[in-house]
């Protein structure tokens, strides 16, 4: 951190220097312009624009990773939007198609170059061309669509889809990740994708919770499928899964229409479907049904966060 002096320019005017370092690390010359924006805390300056910013490179090495540790390297490298992911290691040969696979499966990444013991993935997003506002509306269509394929009988094709379902749900999920935390740390990604940082910060725990959610409709999905509950308890968990549904359907209302009055009804009747799930967990302490419970408690939980959200925004 550095202090400047302001120094008088004219009767009505006020300069102040800018710090070398920062001008050479943006390209920035005289006559340039610089973009002032009045926060709370002060004022921010940064470039209008990009100007020829280097691309940003990460090498990951393979050798002695399982193929889950390298995807997981990956999708963090993803999301802190190197331009150039490049995997490195003797054992890349071995899983190299699944590789190439999973790489193809994070929305704007492609591979431009491929050896035995070397793959290079660019990163093709337009940050520019991204609505944050409509792919978290497209998360939340997903997660409507996994409710309703859920709702019937446990049949596998149908928990097929709803794995499909998971699976792009994720893919959008990464890619609002990796915008929105470049929006984050840099003005100019900022004003591109024309969010303010409060809204950044709302628009990373809505992604991250309906993902979430996704992931527990997925879970109890299987798990309805695997465990086969009696007649009688799936018309109970039915029960509180239809109250949940209403209660997530309420609750993207209230976060739509920035509706505080109706978040705060939802999260009393998360509280209500909570007790409902402990109630009829003492009853019927079977092991299938108490881990489908624990993912019914789960989903209220994450409805309450998205309620708090609107509350304190």
């Amino acid at each position: 951190m550095e202090y400047r002096k302001l120094i008088q320019f004219g009767k009505n005017s006020y300069v102040v220097s800018l710090p070398k370092e920062w001008l050479n690390k943006h390209k920035l010359k005289k006559g340039d312009t610089v973009y002032v924006d009045e926060g709370s805390e002060g004022l921010a300056i940064s470039p209008k624009e990009r100007k020829n910013i280097e691309a940003t490179e990460i090498t990951i090495d393979t050798t002695g990773k399982t193929v889950g540790n390298i995807q997981r390297e990956i999708v963090a490298a993803y999301i802190k939007n190197y331009d150039s992911i490049v995997l490195v290691g003797d054992n890349l040969k071995k899983h190299m198609q699944e590789m190439r696979t999973f790489l193809h499966q994070l929305i704007g990444l492609e591979t431009m170059e491929q050896s035995l013991t070397k793959m290079v993935a660019k990163s093709l997003v337009d940050l520019k061309s991204i609505s944050i506002p409509l792919m978290i509306k497209r998360m939340d269509l997903i997660v409507r669509a996994m409710i309703l394929d859920s709702k019937g009988p446990a049949i596998k094709e149908d928990v097929d889809l709803v794995y499909q379902r998971d699976f792009d749900l994720n893919r959008l999920n990464f890619l609002l990740q990796k915008s929105i935390r470049a929006a984050i740390k840099d003005p100019v990604v900022s004003r591109m994708v024309k969010r303010a940082p409060d809204q950044l910060v709302d628009d990373l725990t809505i992604t991250s919770t309906l993902e979430s959610i996704g992931d527990d409709i997925k879970r109890l999905f299987r798990l309805s499928y695997e465990t086969k509950p009696s007649k009688t308890d799936l018309k109970e968990l039915n029960k509180i899964y239809s109250n949940t549904e209403k209660a997530y359907l309420d609750v993207m209302k209230s976060y739509y229409k920035k509706n505080v009055e109706l978040s705060e009804k939802i999260s009393d009747i998360c509280k209500k479907n909570l007790v409902e799930c402990d109630e009829f967990l003492e009853e019927n302490p079977k092991p299938g049904v108490v881990r489908m419970l624990e993912k019914l408690k789960t989903l209220q939980i994450h409805i309450r966060t998205i309620a708090r959200l609107v509350r304190n925004s």
